[in-house]
């Protein structure tokens, strides 16, 4: 990072300085967020409304005109729900910097405590902090099994999810409007097991159709990210 290099964190001022520096950078990239992901959430979820409508028409089905309403929450819960994601890792990657920050700094102080190193402080304390960043980069999101998602990883992951879930609701919501209630889940011949095990299955949209599991029992698609 540029503002390590120019850093000296020896002193506690210029520590708190990028500890806040860091922080203000993450606050542009959520305005960025803000700015960019409600119309890519829109654009593929109408781009899902436009799909469903032609397989509609395809199958000799009518289209009734669109729900202004219905569409609208249905689009509405994707963009919060997302927004909220995205906060939560920026929140999570403010913190992240701060304990990487910290530690480098404790872990250097300790080695010249121990005499194991010598020589500028202010270039080695500038070396570790900076490596700490390209090794460990700004977690956003710790699992439940302790891994430790960075915060670039992490955007593509979510981006990727959420923009399919706005697609797959957009056919959902067509196809309820238009009382078609049961779907047929479609996955590709080469897809992974977990995508597989769903292929074929046909499922009730409002759980109204006796004799089929509802979307409550059976997920839709995404399943994973990639």
């Amino acid at each position: 990072m540029e503002a390590v290099a120019t850093s000296d964190l020896s002193e506690e001022q210029a520590v708190e300085q990028l500890i806040s520096d860091v922080g203000n950078i993450l606050d542009q990239y959520d305005l960025l967020v803000d700015e960019v992901i409600p119309e890519a959430i829109i654009n593929h979820y109408f781009g899902g409304v436009d799909e469903a409508a032609k397989l509609l028409k395809g199958d000799g089905i009518k289209t009734k005109k669109m729900s202004r309403l219905i569409h609208q929450e249905a689009v509405g819960k994707i963009i919060d729900d997302t927004l909220l994601d995205f906060k939560a890792a920026i929140r999570t990657a403010k913190k992240s910097a701060n304990t990487t920050i910290r530690n480098a700094l404790d872990d250097v102080q300790g080695d010249f405590a121990k005499g194991l190193l010598t020589g500028d402080a202010r270039k080695v304390i500038q070396k570790r902090v900076a490596k700490s960043f390209e090794k460990e980069g700004l977690t956003a999101f710790i699992t439940k099994d302790n891994r430790k998602l960075p915060l670039d990883f992490y955007a593509m992951t979510v981006t990727r999810t959420k923009m399919r879930d706005a697609s797959v609701q957009g056919h959902v919501q067509r196809y309820i409007e238009n009382g078609q209630d049961l779907v047929q889940i479609i996955e590709n011949s080469d897809s992974c097991a977990v995508c597989a095990a769903h292929r074929g299955v046909v499922v009730s949209l409002t759980g109204d159709t006796e004799g089929y599991k509802s979307v409550d029992e059976v997920q839709l698609p995404p399943y994973h990210p990639n």
